[in-house]
């Protein structure tokens, strides 16, 4: 802990740095010095709460005391949970800029735009509402598009693949038997039919 007390109070602009680098330390102890720091070390309070999974708490402090909506829709979209999104479009129907941002930026990430459109109360005015409700939506068809390419790309790659495998299958072993003096190579295949059958030739030594 004396670290960082030290990096708070001489040097907190490299604390959040540090805090990402270090594992061994109390989360508890830390937050503490964070909050008690004039001003609040916020970013490092936000870091410190997900280390602990206290998504939702972090995310309040991102949208009370950072008022950045896009670190907001970063951090619920690595966190890759639907109930924090949910959180997040609920938090931001009480300002304006929230949810302006949220239309301007979350398009290609929210799974169903609409949830989003539909919350926003009828008496809210947002500036540039028309050109941002096109971007949310001409964004999620984008994502739409792109997941329907790769989807296509994989089942084509899928049916190539067991075509080889099909053909690697039905190819013949060669089996090599010595036998009086002989060599015999004996070639077995597969026919049309699906029955084994085999043909032989003869090698002196």
């Amino acid at each position: 802990m004396t670290q960082i007390k030290l990096y708070a109070e001489y040097a907190p602009q490299h604390l959040l740095k540090f805090l990402n680098n270090v594992k061994a330390f109390s989360l508890d102890a830390a937050y503490r010095i964070c909050a008690a720091h004039d001003p609040p070390l916020y970013e490092e309070m936000v870091l410190i709460l997900r280390k602990m999974g206290k998504t939702r708490e972090s995310l309040y402090l991102i949208l009370t005391q950072l008022k950045d909506i896009e670190k907001a829709i970063e951090f619920v979209d690595s966190s890759c949970d639907d109930e924090l999104w949910d959180e997040l479009i609920f938090r931001s129907m009480q300002d304006p800029d929230c949810v302006a941002g949220l239309l301007e930026h979350a398009g290609g990430r929210i799974d169903n735009p609409g949830k989003l459109i539909r919350k926003i109360p009828n008496s809210m005015h947002i500036h540039g509402l028309r050109d941002k409700l096109r971007k949310i939506i001409g964004d999620y068809n984008l994502q739409l598009q792109l997941r329907e390419g790769c989807n296509t790309i994989l089942k084509e790659d899928c049916v190539l693949l067991m075509r080889r495998f099909f053909h690697e299958q039905r190819r013949g072993v060669k089996v090599a038997l010595d036998r009086g003096g002989g060599h015999r190579r004996t070639n077995w295949r597969i026919r049309a039919d699906g029955r084994v059958a085999e043909s032989s030739d003869w090698a002196k030594h």
